[in-house]
């Protein structure tokens, strides 16, 4: 899971559980949560990781914007996606994914999901989906 933050002086990035304000990366594999944090940092956004779902959701509350994949080490359905929204309604949710289905696609949706995504995916897309899901009417 990735947590983000757009900041205008400087970008910063944190690899730890703790959230503080940012935008949050909850993203199982190691190198695409890399390149992610990296993208959105040069982006001009502060970005925490967590590497799992439980993590991400103990220590969440404060993200602007959650990137949340799908398939995590201790969760591979929507479970995650339903805590965020009980957990902090108004966050906008991006929910990444190699396992797109229409029961995905509508599930996410009904959770109030900003969008589900198709991985892999172009890098480059990335930070104005983000920026949009920062401008959005909440869910």
């Amino acid at each position: 899971m990735l947590r983000m933050m757009h900041r205008q002086d400087r970008a910063r990035r944190r690899s730890d559980d703790a959230f503080g304000n940012a935008t949050h990366e909850q993203v199982a594999h190691p190198t695409l949560r890399w390149s992610l944090a990296e993208t959105l940092c040069a982006s001009g956004y502060e970005v925490t990781e967590a590497h799992d779902g439980a993590s991400a959701i103990r220590t969440m509350a404060s993200a602007d914007v959650v990137l949340l994949d799908l398939h995590l080490p201790d969760s591979r359905d929507l479970r995650v996606l339903a805590s965020i929204r009980r957990l902090s309604p108004k966050v906008p949710v991006i929910v990444m994914t190699a396992f797109r289905t229409l029961e995905v696609l509508k599930r996410g949706t009904r959770l109030g999901a900003f969008a589900v995504i198709d991985k892999p995916f172009d890098m480059s897309d990335i930070s104005p989906l983000v920026g949009r899901a920062l401008v959005a009417p909440a869910p």
